[in-house]
């Protein structure tokens, strides 16, 4: 599952490719949802089957983890209580 939970953090754009030739996907997991992307910064989320067993996993991308990248902060200020929220 982290490696489902990290590929949300992955370009959007590459998303079939990354289930596809990831070692630990084995190319078995298929994306059934993809959302919407959103100008920076970039939220994200989509939802995948396993094709064998059948297993759901939805994953969604939270905030941008290094504090030394724009991306991060602009994360904070939509995350925060306080202020203007996004919808």
């Amino acid at each position: 599952m982290m490696t489902m939970a990290g590929l949300a953090y992955g370009d959007p754009a590459l998303l079939r490719q990354y289930l596809k030739g990831d070692v630990l996907t084995r190319g078995v997991w298929e994306p059934l949802w993809v959302a919407e992307t959103l100008p920076d910064p970039v939220t994200f989320a989509f939802l995948a089957r396993h094709r064998e067993t059948g297993e759901y996993v939805l994953s969604i991308r939270g905030t941008y983890p290094d504090p030394f990248n724009r991306a991060y902060w602009d994360d904070g200020n939509l995350d925060k209580p306080f202020g203007t929220m996004q919808p």
